[in-house]
């Protein structure tokens, strides 16, 4: 067994599928008491209630991270639970529409921006604020390598993803004095549930097997929390303000994206 942190808590953001759902069981099978939370009570009742019944440690506390009263809610609830937060993982996020950016409204760039870069500042802040008393600790922020491989469609999310890497950096610099650490991995094409079942109605089963990794697979939400765990541990201890790309090679394929999409924009028609 890796030692992933010494520190007693670790609050995991949209742990209720795909990603934060192997990154929550991960920490907790490690022996790591986690606080869980997403939206999805459901989803989130499920993976609470496995590790609860393999023995680990779990809180969960459904909750929108749009709320703008959360982020300082859920650190005050970890803290108190668990005497304190070790780890952050940021991984909460919020795709919103697929469209044309000329069709897109400013609510609806902010709802991206909400959660996925406001939220995750708030948690790092207040997290932050609790790792600074003991001069140790650590923040992952799950980005995506679409902040530098774009597909049409997506230009709010997009933007929110180059937004949280230039927020890793930031933090970073700030923080490292205080003996915290913060980095991020850019997951690639991830094989959770939510995106096979979007790759199902976009492509028939012969063009579903040809992903863009270089690997010949999809990626799985255990690579990425793999990565996750150790840029939240030991050792990763003189890592700070990088970013891990978790794509099989995606970035140097030259392959299509299955997210691709042919849009049509509401004034050329094309």
């Amino acid at each position: 067994m890796t030692d992933i942190i010494t520190e007693p808590g670790v609050l995991v953001t949209g742990a209720a599928g795909g990603i934060g759902r192997a990154v929550a069981g991960l920490f907790a099978d490690q022996g790591h008491a986690v606080t869980l939370t997403d939206r999805d009570a459901t989803g989130l009742e499920d993976i609470g209630g496995r590790l609860r019944h393999r023995g680990c440690k779990v809180d969960m506390i459904a909750q929108d991270l749009a709320d703008p009263d959360a982020p300082a809610m859920l650190v005050a609830r970890t803290v108190e639970k668990w005497g304190g937060i070790g780890v952050l993982v940021n991984n909460a996020a919020h795709h919103g529409k697929r469209q044309s950016v000329l069709s897109s409204e400013p609510d609806e760039w902010r709802q991206v921006f909400e959660v996925n870069v406001i939220a995750a500042a708030a948690l790092a802040r207040h997290a932050a604020l609790d790792m600074a008393r003991r001069k140790t600790g650590a923040i992952v922020n799950v980005g995506s390598i679409q902040q530098a491989l774009p597909v049409s469609s997506y230009a709010a999310y997009v933007a929110s993803k180059g937004a949280v890497a230039g927020m890793t950096r930031a933090l970073a610099v700030e923080l490292g004095l205080l003996g915290i650490r913060v980095n991020s991995v850019s997951p690639g094409v991830i094989g959770t549930e939510n995106f096979r079942r979007e790759l199902e109605t976009r492509h028939d089963g012969a063009s579903a097997i040809s992903y863009p990794s270089l690997l010949g697979r999809l990626g799985t939400p255990e690579d990425v929390a793999h990565v996750i765990a150790f840029l939240a541990g030991p050792h990763s201890s003189h890592v700070t303000g990088a970013d891990y790309v978790v794509d099989g090679g995606r970035g140097i394929s030259r392959r299509t994206d299955p997210f691709h999409a042919e849009i049509t924009h509401p004034v050329s028609g094309k």
